[in-house]
């Protein structure tokens, strides 16, 4: 191999290595990181164990990697588990290469193709958010298994620790381990027949199926007849689509894949020996959406456009588009040179696009690292509150509760962050007033209606209001009754428009969506001592019950 091939591709990994560290700038917990952060202990007794599943995935490694570092960081510092997923990915994209050259890539275009793995655009905050080493690691597991065991002849022993102990390691990530494997077995059978692959999966099939057995099944499986049904649809859209936003031009998707059909077709012949497992990593990324897919049959759960789906099948494409490019440019030398030029222009827009949704995921984390902090000072005031989490009711997010709160304050395990009045009124907003359903059998006072913004109320059946918007920012504005909890009967037809935000001496704190994932109508509860809360309703019909109103409301 010349070494300037072997010099690019290290230069490629160091390219790599230092955008993710731009990215990776001022990024904090997230999502499903609190799943691990509020309900797991690797020691002592705690909601989840250190086997349960994380939604449907076996995540040991990474609950044991958090724990670790909540034990020697808490939630001060994001960057050491940082720096490990840049290691994860940068190493992933050694695997890579090697794998693309062994099934028979230019090296300067496997070298290439290594870092389209790094800086793959619609990954987008995938790759500035730590929690992604458990597909990241599953990927490198079966990669380096197919660049480790031999490719031909009967099982050695080397071949059985190399599969058998990458395997288990692979599952002990995540499900992505479970596409790897398949593609695997695939490869061997190809290449060494039926009797190598069964041996080679026997074990971390066995194992994963063990867990399975007494502890997966408590996942989400989210099995469906209409997952089933929309699979073809769900590989189609998640591979065209991250071509399209790759070089954000229309039908790309249908371009490349056809060219890449057209390809295969027109090499039949070649496709023997370790040639044959690009095709079989290509397979793997179907293989991969349609398992997917199969779980996804609901409009609140991740689509085949996410970025993480996207980037582990991209990356299964990439040593068959790295065949199709070596075999073009390696035909008519012309194109490397316009192939290299396309190559860099693409990676520079890939780079862009991260950047752009890193400095967004940058703002967002920064709101919420403030959240937290303005949440943990007023609890630890012993001010009254009637939502128990700070973060919201999305998904993990919502173990980010009280209790959780003052442990971590008592540890010193939150981070340093300056408060302002907008956030320390925000958390307000998250802990003094809270969205559910209505009980029926509700004793808090009714809440006091004082004013309308860009909106009209009429009197409506059983003491009700009935609130229509004249404007885009429509809102009620309520006052809390400073020494009791009190609640209103809310019924809107867009639930998902609801938002609150709470006044205090002549300032309006930040808007909080409240989003009710339980049935209508819902019981909207002011904390004592909240004061002035605004539901901003943004245009949906909206009628109040349980309430008392000025009757000045009603003019005009």
């Amino acid at each position: 191999m010349p070494r300037a091939a072997r010099a690019l591709h290290a230069a490629t990994l160091v390219v790599g290595a230092a955008v993710y560290g731009w990215l990776a700038r001022g990024q904090w917990f997230s999502g499903d990181e609190w799943d691990t952060i509020a309900l797991r202990k690797v020691f002592g007794s705690s909601e989840k164990g250190l086997l349960d599943p994380h939604n449907e995935h076996w995540s040991t490694l990474a609950v044991i990697v958090y724990r670790a570092h909540l034990a020697l960081f808490g939630l001060r510092t994001y960057v050491p588990l940082m720096v490990l997923f840049i290691a994860v990915c940068v190493l992933t994209a050694h695997v890579l290469w090697r794998f693309c050259l062994r099934v028979g890539c230019d090296p300067y275009v496997a070298a290439v193709a290594a870092l389209g793995f790094l800086l793959f655009g619609p990954a987008g905050v995938e790759t500035a958010f730590a929690w992604n080493l458990t597909f990241v690691g599953a990927l490198t597991c079966g990669f380096a298994i197919l660049v480790l065991v031999d490719d031909r002849g009967p099982m050695t022993a080397r071949d059985r620790w190399v599969t058998w102990g990458l395997g288990i390691l692979g599952v002990l990530c995540s499900g992505v381990a479970l596409t790897m494997l398949v593609v695997v077995g695939a490869c061997l059978l190809w290449s060494r027949g039926w009797r190598v692959a069964v041996e080679s999966l026997v074990v971390p099939i066995g194992v994963y199926g063990i867990w399975t057995l007494g502890w997966g099944r408590s996942g989400n499986s989210l099995l469906s007849p209409n997952g089933i049904q929309q699979v073809p649809d769900f590989i189609a859209t998640g591979f065209t689509y991250a071509f399209d936003e790759t070089t954000h031009l229309a039908y790309t998707g249908v371009v490349v894949l056809g060219a890449l059909a057209v390809y295969v077709v027109a090499t039949a012949r070649s496709w023997t020996g370790t040639r044959a497992w690009a095709l079989c990593s290509a397979l793997g990324a179907v293989f991969f959406y349609a398992i997917v897919g199969i779980r996804r049959d609901s409009p609140f759960l991740p689509g085949p456009t996410t970025g993480r789906y996207m980037w582990m099948a991209f990356t299964l494409l990439l040593p068959l588009i790295g065949l199709a490019a070596t075999s073009l440019v390696r035909r008519w030398r012309a194109a490397a040179s316009v192939a290299g030029a396309v190559a860099v222009v693409l990676l520079a827009v890939q780079v862009g696009d991260l950047v752009g949704d890193a400095d967004d995921a940058r703002a967002v984390k920064a709101m919420e690292r403030r959240r937290v902090v303005a949440g943990a000072e007023l609890v630890a005031r012993g001010l009254p509150v009637v939502n128990d989490s700070v973060l919201g009711t999305s998904v993990f997010e919502d173990s980010a509760t009280i209790p959780l709160l003052a442990q971590l304050a008592r540890d010193g395990d939150l981070p340093d962050a300056t408060l302002t009045k907008e956030d320390r009124l925000g958390a307000r907003a998250d802990l003094q007033v809270s969205l559910d359903h209505w009980p029926a059998n509700t004793t808090d006072p009714p809440a006091r209606v004082t004013g309308l913004f860009e909106a009209v109320a009429t009197p409506g059946p059983e003491g009700c209001i009935v609130v229509a918007a004249t404007g885009p920012g429509a809102h009620v504005r309520f006052q809390g009754d400073p020494a009791a909890t009190t609640a209103a009967r809310v019924d809107s037809t867009f639930p998902n428009a609801l938002s609150v935000a709470v006044v205090r001496n002549g300032t309006t704190g930040p808007l909080r969506p409240i989003l009710p994932f339980v049935r209508r109508p819902y019981r909207l509860r002011l904390a004592a001592e909240a004061q002035d809360v605004l539901l901003v309703t943004n245009g949906a019909p909206t009628t109040l019950c349980n309430v008392t109103a000025d009757p000045a409301i009603y003019a005009g």
